[in-house]
Formats: C-alpha cells, structure tokens, sequence
C-alpha cells in the first residue's frame, strides 16, 4: 500500500509528514479489521469465538477511519494540490478487478462468521477464490504459484515457531509462580476495576513501542491475564462473555496503537521503505503523533460506550443464548 500510494501522495504537493501519517495509519488499520490474523490469536487467548471477535471490531474500524478522513479534511482544508497526470487504463477492468479483490478478502470472514467454513476452511476459500482471479487476468503460472507457496511457508513458520516459544515461556513463567507475583504487586495497590483497565491497556500501548504485537500478545497478554480475568464489567457490558469480548477488542485497537508509536511501529518502518528518497523517519513520526492521539481518543469512548463494540457480537448471536465464559 505504502509503494502505490506514498509517491502519489507527493506529487499531489502533500507534505511528507501528512503522506507518511496517512499512509501509515490506513495501512495499520488492517491489524485488526477481518480477517486480521491479531483478532485470531487475541480470541485464542481469550478463549472467544473467532466469529463474534471478527464482527466485534468492524464497528470500531469504520469509526476511526471517519475519524481520520475528518482530521485529514480539517488538517488540509486550504491544501492547494497538483492534478496528477495519471496514465490511461481501462476503467472497466480495473473495478472489476477491484471487486473481485474485495470480494476474495471478504470471502475469509464471512464464510467463519456465517458459519460455512472452520478457521482452516475459510483459508482454503481465500486461495480459491485468489487463484480464480489469477487465472482469470492470466498471471497464474508455476512460478508465481511456487513463489506464493514458499513465502506463506515461510511465514507461517516463523508465526508458528514464535507461538511455540512464547508458549514454553509463559508455561515456565506460570510454573514458577510469576503471574501470583505480578497479581498480589498489583492488587497491593488497590485500585479500582477502571484503574486496573486503563493501567493495562497504558501497559499494552507502552509494550507495542518496543515489541511486536505478537510478542505482546503471546507472552506479556498471559501474564497479565489472571488481573484481566479479575476485572468485573458486566453490569457495564450486559453479560460476563460480552464483557470479555469488549475487553478484548480493546486490547486490539490498543496493540494497532502500538503499531503507530516510535521507536518500533511497525507501520512507520513500512512507510519509511517504501517512501520516496530524501523523507526522513522524523517526518512521518511527526505525522502519526495526532493519529495516535486520535486512536487513543476513540478508545476512550469504546471504553464509556461499550456497545460499540458488542453490538453487532449481539446481533450475530440473535435470539441464541449467549456462550458461557470458559474457565482458565
């Protein structure tokens, strides 16, 4: 996204900091809008259906991005651009092509949260469907299709052996006591249930400026987990499940945060690769501070309006009785 948009963004006479902040903040924004592979391991941890974790988030998602297409039309209102001279295509095919994209993407989520496929199956629907539309504008071929293979090995290899040690660390960290450590330090304090949330999602954001959120969510997410099962906001949900699912979406947007805060945001690094020649990575800093302080904003208000995350959870479950919690 960065290599299509960043240098185009230039040339229409944006200020470097404006493009790097808007690229980098669009392009985090799909760390947790389906099907993100965070919202996956996030309901693993918490032990919720993959479905209502999906459906928690769209709500969310589409708020900040109304949040910063307002910013952006506020921030750049007397911005005078320059008409970019865009090369010719067929206006037909290219939409096309652009349905059939989303229609792919949208594939995966859908067919989990209607109920049609498994976690595995809904990922066999997104191959089809992506070799479908190679093969339809011709670029399928044995090199693109082994190319395509190695690399996702590789990746789910890595994503796997890092799950695998993250696990061992936080089985050993159980087994010498150390949550019961950080849970008494914790509770020596005496602070109230809105204290300990906001406490640890202030610890979740700081944790993203120098982890990954796989990291974050795999090793530091399951130490804190016995504080976060304390915490009691069902009155303030509707339900104890709910409740679970509010606060893990909250944990998600606040490890998305992360991706936008120096010095390791991990979208700014993305942005700073892909960005033309002579753009510093102070520039695009500067651009994603009033984003991240958006986003933190926006928190804030899931946090007092809860229903805008489990409305739709609600909706998806309809007249169905809601799941029971699950016992750690």
């Amino acid at each position: 996204m960065t290599i299509n948009t960043y240098a185009p963004m230039m040339a229409s006479g944006y200020a470097p900091r404006t493009a790097g902040g808007a690229v980098a903040a669009s392009g985090a924004l799909g760390v947790v809008f389906p099907p993100a592979v965070m919202l996956f391991f996030i309901s693993n941890v918490f032990y919720l259906r993959i479905g209502l974790m999906y459906v928690a988030l769209i709500v969310p998602v589409l708020l900040m991005v109304m949040a910063f297409a307002v910013y952006f039309a506020v921030t750049l209102r007397k911005t005078v651009e320059i008409p970019l001279d865009t090369p010719k295509t067929n206006l037909v095919s290219d939409l096309l092509f652009v349905l059939a994209s989303v229609a792919v993407i949208a594939s995966i989520p859908l067919s989990i949260i209607l109920g049609f496929a498994t976690l595995t199956e809904a990922a066999g629907v997104g191959v089809f469907g992506a070799l479908l539309v190679a093969l339809a504008r011709k670029r399928l071929s044995f090199s693109s299709l082994n190319s395509v293979t190695v690399q996702t090995s590789t990746m789910t290899s890595m994503v796997f052996f890092i799950v695998l040690g993250a696990s061992v660390f936080s089985l050993s960290f159980h087994l010498v006591g150390g949550p019961n450590v950080i849970f008494d330090w914790i509770s020596a304090f005496d602070l109230t249930r809105w204290e300990l949330l906001a406490m640890l999602l202030g610890v979740i954001i700081i944790l993203g400026f120098v982890f990954d959120w796989i990291e974050v969510l795999l090793v530091f997410v399951p130490v804190l987990m016995p504080i976060i099962s304390e915490l009691d906001f069902a009155d303030h949900v509707g339900s104890a499940y709910f409740a679970q699912i509010w606060i893990a979406g909250l944990i998600a947007l606040a490890l998305q945060t992360s991706f936008l805060t120096p010095p390791f945001g991990y979208a700014l690094f993305f942005a700073k690769m892909a960005a033309p020649k002579g753009i510093n990575l102070s520039d695009i800093y500067r651009g994603a501070v009033p984003l991240v302080a958006i986003e933190i904003a926006l928190i804030a208000a899931l946090i007092s309006f809860p229903q805008l995350i489990t409305w739709l959870p609600e909706m998806a479950l309809g007249d169905a009785d809601a799941p029971q919690l699950i016992q750690r």
